[in-house]
């Protein structure tokens, strides 16, 4: 195997891993776009997951345990946005800005509370699944099948999401209440439930997604660790226009954006450090700019 193969391989395993996190931020975010309420809350949930995650695993010994806390965190963040946003009708912005500013304080609040320096290398973290057989198929085994239960989780995941959006009654309702809730309620269907179980799901799904980098990726947590995930992940539902296989491709742009980044560094290429961190930012933004561009050239030709 050639140098730029191996480069290759490595490259796409590192896309794989960045996906994830992501990817499970963004479908909860896209079940919640899906009944009208846009959750910009996703930032602060992955934190929390991640934090809580964390110390879960570290006080248990257990990434699974470190899992369950991360995604009971994750619920009861889904249910309080639910409620100032849903019964409370309280500004969806306003709501957001709110659970991630406290998510950030707290959580790095709690960091220098409840840790200590000889804490922060003792988490443990799940494992990487290597699949007999199929592990051993040259180039794609090491790209698809060696990787950590929350990875196949995710993919699993957004399986079960398109299913459920397309191919049920509940998701057909779900949809319908994005589209015209008021019409919904004429008809009977319960537009409340429906967005308070869409939005205790994302929570659910964003915290896991948080949990993934310090349980999976690292064995430990830093202030602010997400650095700017649930933004791409919202990025993302709106890149994928609000299709389940359409914000995975997008989270896999993103991915590999921060896996370049990383290998790049890695590699030792003579790029400046603070250049190197910028590109899944700067893919981001750009990707942000064509759309709205597209759209407003789809306005005028209207």
């Amino acid at each position: 195997m050639g140098i730029n193969e191996s480069l290759v391989i490595t490259w796409a395993m590192m896309s794989v891993r960045m996906t994830t996190p992501i990817l499970f931020a963004a479908l909860g975010g896209l079940l919640t776009s899906r009944t009208g309420v846009f959750n910009l809350a996703l930032e602060g949930m992955m934190l929390s997951g991640a934090f809580f995650g964390y110390y879960g695993a570290l006080t248990s010994g257990s990434p699974w345990m470190g899992l369950l806390v991360a995604l009971l965190i994750g619920i009861l963040l889904g249910l309080l946005f639910a409620y100032f946003s849903v019964t409370l009708n309280v500004n969806q912005v306003i709501t957001s800005i709110g659970i991630n500013t406290v998510a950030l304080g707290l959580t790095s609040y709690f960091s220098r509370v409840l840790l200590t320096d000889s804490d922060v290398i003792v988490a443990p973290t799940f494992k990487d699944i290597v699949i007999p057989g199929l592990s051993d198929l040259p180039i794609i085994g090491p790209i698809v099948f060696s990787h950590s239960i929350l990875v196949y989780l995710s993919i699993l995941i957004l399986i079960i999401v398109n299913w459920f959006l397309f191919k049920t009654t509940n998701g057909l309702n779900l949809r319908a209440i994005g589209e015209d809730a008021t019409a919904c309620k004429t008809v009977g269907i319960n537009v409340a439930l429906y967005r308070y179980l869409a939005i205790i799901a994302c929570g659910a799904l964003a915290s896991i997604g948080g949990a993934y980098i310090t349980t999976v990726a690292v064995n430990r947590f830093l202030e602010n660790i997400v650095e700017g995930r649930g933004w791409i992940a919202f990025a993302a539902i709106i890149f994928g226009r609000n299709m389940p296989l359409g914000v995975f491709g997008a989270c896999l742009l993103f991915g590999a954006a921060t896996a370049l980044q990383m290998l790049l560094q890695v590699q030792g290429f003579k790029i400046p450090y603070r250049f190197a961190l910028m590109i899944p930012y700067v893919v981001t933004m750009l990707t942000i700019a064509l759309i709205a561009k597209k759209e407003q050239i789809g306005k005028v030709d209207a």
